[in-house]
């Protein structure tokens, strides 16, 4: 569809009184979310953050692991792998050459990580469970963030969440985007190829920490599903 914009100025310069634009649909883009099968409260809280956000740009693919083996990545604008253990390895091999090409990947952390010494598509080594004790420190908080980063840009007030548990990996040459109380990187970004992996180092179920009940969930998740699109 076309328009135009006009205006009554009275001045010496008509040209400019009259601005033409069109307006285009957009259809929503397509988004995979992998998760276990006894396990979709991810996918309920990734989905409601979307939709508080007001972000109707797409469209979210639910897909259990056992479901990925006939799926191509390369059908998605981004992927999401909500505390998976393992993956089928066909699937596997194509996000690897997805994210080479462009594509790009959210892995949310959880116990299945310790399932394995590395993380899927990315090879980072997974080095230990950080739980926080009853005894001592009870939880950890983000206390440094890169307020830079894109899936922190417009919300960097994390500190009031409690992280229970997250995953220790081995970071490489990889930005870490935040950090938690103790050290353990929370959110790495790593460049493979023309794409990105991003990990966060925890789940995004509302159990290993309450970041969903915050409302710097809902940024968080709007910000991170517009960069890795």
């Amino acid at each position: 569809n076309k328009g135009e914009v006009r205006i009554d100025s009275g001045d010496t310069l008509p040209e400019d009184d009259v601005f033409y634009f069109s307006v285009e649909r957009v259809e929503p883009r397509h988004a995979l979310f992998v998760h276990e099968a006894e396990n979709n409260n991810g996918l309920l809280y990734f989905k409601a953050a979307l939709d508080a956000s007001g972000q109707a740009a797409f469209v979210i693919d639910p897909a259990t692991v056992d479901q990925t083996a006939n799926l191509a990545p390369s059908k998605y604008a981004f992927v999401v792998l909500s505390d998976v253990g393992s993956l089928p390895p066909s699937f596997e091999n194509q996000l690897r050459d997805y994210v080479r090409a462009g594509g790009s990947v959210l892995i949310a952390l959880g116990r299945r990580a310790m399932d394995r010494t590395k993380l899927p598509v990315s090879d980072t080594r997974v080095e230990a469970a950080r739980y926080a004790s009853r005894e001592g420190e009870r939880f950890q908080t983000a206390t440094s963030l890169d307020s830079s980063h894109p899936s922190i840009l417009k919300d960097n007030r994390w500190d009031d969440v409690k992280f229970y548990q997250a995953i220790r990996i081995n970071p490489g040459n990889a930005r870490v985007a935040a950090r938690l109380s103790d050290g353990t990187p929370l959110l790495i970004d790593q460049q493979m190829g023309e794409g990105h992996v991003l990990v966060f180092a925890s789940t995004l179920d509302n159990v290993a920490n309450d970041f969903p009940r915050h409302n710097s969930f809902v940024p968080f998740i709007e910000q991170t599903a517009r960069y890795l699109s």
